[in-house]
């Protein structure tokens, strides 16, 4: 994910960007601020793009993990990539 989340969200061009930016530059804000955030975090689609580049990586690694032999550890890290994605969306 390229610089990951906040990198694609701070990275959009629209006006809630600066907004953004100042919301994440405080060192302790309020709740209201706090709803804000996430308020404009899933309103930019940028949650929507991270789940969907996490599932894309997490079958990626499921498919490279397929060549290897079947043993408990590689069920683990399978089992991994699914709960991560899983947990994330």
């Amino acid at each position: 994910m390229c610089g990951g989340f906040p990198a694609r969200l701070l990275g959009r061009t629209a006006p809630e960007a600066k907004r953004l930016r100042e919301l994440l530059g405080l060192t302790d804000p309020c709740p209201a601020e706090i709803a804000e955030v996430a308020a404009l975090a899933l309103g930019s689609g940028a949650v929507d793009e991270a789940l969907r580049e996490a599932r894309s990586r997490a079958a990626e690694a499921r498919e490279q993990l397929a060549t290897l032999p079947r043993t408990p550890a590689r069920e683990s890290l399978c089992r991994l990539a699914d709960h991560a994605v899983a947990r994330a969306g």
